[in-house]
């Protein structure tokens, strides 16, 4: 799996349904403003209700 393919298929989807959430949060440099962390949050209840768990299925599914 390449790097471009796990950011657009697996990262991204991921961070763009947390930020819907509003559980994310930046940290900023003071002085100059620019952003030098961020920490996103994903409810895992709804991640189980938009994907629920299935034991017969394959990992990559």
């Amino acid at each position: 799996m390449s790097p471009q393919y796990f950011f657009q298929e697996v990262s991204w989807p991921l961070i763009t349904r947390a930020l819907k959430e509003h559980l994310s949060f930046l940290a900023r440099h003071r002085a100059s403003g620019e952003i030098i962390g961020a920490i996103f949050a994903h409810d895992l209840y709804m991640a189980r209700k938009e994907h629920p768990y299935n034991a017969t299925s394959s990992p990559a599914t």
